[in-house]
């Protein structure tokens, strides 16, 4: 349940600067965020719309039959989230072998191809991406460590989770 108070009888001795200074680097970092985020989109629609080669072309345009997706908006929804990934290489392995159910020995092979080119296209991706500083600062209970409890407090996803 929400409260707001309407009225209180307290008197106010000072401003309450250091609540007022961890608002401001809220947003100071929330800013940052966005930045660098919008910075991601630009580069991985700039990444998938040059000509990457036959190789890649041919693996988007396998993954994308498929799964009925179009291959532009599959190789910037594989880019996007493999960067924000933990580990990458081992998403663009998942991505290469989706829908595994009954698939020969001579399609095993197809999609070893088809990891090796995502993998190749990726590194390249990687190498001129923003680094997305949210996945720096979050806490992941597998690493407990006191920086990453604190620095995970100033972290937002959006700015109704920084109002809010």
């Amino acid at each position: 349940m929400l409260f707001f108070p309407y009225r209180a009888d307290l008197e106010q001795w000072r401003m309450p600067l250091i609540t007022l200074l961890i608002c401001a680097l809220c947003m100071l970092v929330y800013a940052h965020q966005h930045t660098r985020k919008l910075e991601l989109d630009v580069h991985v629609i700039d990444f998938c719309q040059q000509d990457r080669g036959k190789e890649f072309s041919l693996a988007l345009g396998h993954l994308a039959t498929t799964n009925n997706l179009e291959a532009q908006s599959l190789c910037m929804y594989m880019m996007r989230t493999t960067h924000n990934h933990e580990q990458p290489h081992e998403l663009l392995k998942q991505w290469a072998f989706i829908n595994p159910e009954g698939i020969s020995y001579d399609e095993v092979a197809v999609r070893l191809y088809i990891y090796d080119v995502l993998k190749t296209a990726y590194d390249d991706f990687s190498v001129d991406a923003p680094h997305d500083i949210t996945r720096d600062l979050w806490f992941s209970p597998q690493e407990i460590s006191a920086l990453s409890m604190i620095t995970s407090v100033f972290a937002h996803n959006d700015i109704l989770h920084l109002v809010g």
